[in-house]
């Protein structure tokens, strides 16, 4: 379900674009998960609400006008931007265009949406969100995450209370080229440049990584997660790693 999750989150992003004010950063795009991790949502729309995406049942609606259901199962990519035309339209949001500035890495085509409820990954999102805000608040800079809808990870990003100068990248990510399975991964920077992974630092689990990616990953089976201290105990041996790096210097 990950693929149909990740196009379908599109429609989301791609609202935002349309009827929000846009940031440098793209963040009026990134999207928020509840915590049942039943429903991903834009920021509010104006007085329409948040757009949200029920992950169990495949279907669109705004928030204050939840009877006005747009349910993607058996339409295909080129249905669902023409109904959601219609749709913001109706509801006095005015023009939606589907106009996204990156490419996905891999295409819906023309084939119409399958879409089945998938408990495991909605209990994994659920864990990254609750564990990355505890995380972030342990660091200073208490963060509630968002997922951003190009490479669909769940992220934070703040300074560490230890070194002002020091910021931390952390999330989810969902497979790719550096990894088949999901991954916790974990970066820092300096004035914005990418600081180089603390290798000599034992981390408690997980590896250091330093090819496409500098930093600390934690692979992952949906189906079998770790358990909520495994994920604390990477996050807090690989930011001590880079704190202790940094004090050195």
């Amino acid at each position: 379900m990950l693929k149909q999750w990740h196009w379908a989150g599109q429609y989301l992003a791609t609202a935002a674009i349309s009827f929000l004010e846009a940031n440098e950063d793209d963040s009026h795009t990134n999207l928020g998960l509840d915590e049942s991790g039943r429903y991903l949502s834009t920021h509010p729309l104006g007085t329409a609400g948040k757009f949200v995406l029920d992950l169990a049942q495949g279907s669109l609606f705004l928030e204050n006008r939840a009877e006005n259901l747009l349910a993607l199962p058996g339409k295909t990519h080129e249905d669902i931007v023409q109904s959601l035309k219609h749709f913001f339209q109706e509801n006095g949001l005015g023009d939606y265009g589907y106009d996204l500035h990156y490419d996905l890495p891999y295409e819906q085509g023309n084939a119409p949406f399958l879409w089945s409820d998938d408990t495991a990954m909605q209990a994994m999102r659920v864990q990254a969100h609750r564990l990355l805000e505890d995380c972030s608040r342990e660091l200073g800079f208490c963060q509630v995450p968002r997922i951003w809808p190009h490479h669909f990870d769940s992220g934070v990003f703040g300074p560490s209370e230890h070194h002002s100068t020091l910021y931390f990248g952390m999330g989810l990510a969902v497979p790719d080229t550096l990894s088949e399975q999901h991954y916790y991964y974990l970066s820092a920077y300096q004035q914005g440049q990418l600081l180089s992974a603390p290798q000599e630092s034992k981390l408690a689990t997980g590896q250091w990584v330093e090819d496409e990616f500098e930093g600390a990953i934690l692979r992952i089976d949906k189906e079998s997660l770790p358990t909520d201290e495994e994920i604390l105990n990477f996050y807090r041996s690989a930011t001590q790693g880079y704190i202790q790096d940094f004090s050195a210097d």
